[in-house]
């Protein structure tokens, strides 16, 4: 997922980080691409956090982009590519469970 023009964050994703982290619209969208970019991919951490995160993949895990970052995992869909551009299109959601 590197040639990507934007990533949409999700209205769901959006309450989880206001809720979570405190973060109002204005500074998700500024800390998106520095979770996606600097974030701890599933095959970077070992032991208890790879096993948790793990138990979060789906059978549609080839599709999503699962991204540790602080003490929250953030999923990145490859939802939609612009067949104009080529541009890869990605929309951000957060794990659904509750702390």
């Amino acid at each position: 997922m590197e040639n990507y023009k934007e990533i949409e964050i999700t209205k769901h994703a959006y309450l989880r980080m206001k809720q979570r982290n405190g973060w109002s619209k204005k500074t998700a969208n500024r800390m998106v691409s520095r979770i996606y970019n600097s974030g701890k991919r599933p095959e970077e951490v070992k032991g208890y956090l790879r096993a948790w995160i793990n138990t979060k993949v789906d059978e549609n895990a080839a599709e999503k982009d699962f991204v540790l970052y602080g003490q929250q995992l953030y999923i990145f869909i490859d939802n939609a590519i612009d067949l104009e551009t080529g541009e890869l299109h990605i929309i951000l959601s957060l794990d659904d469970d509750e702390e």
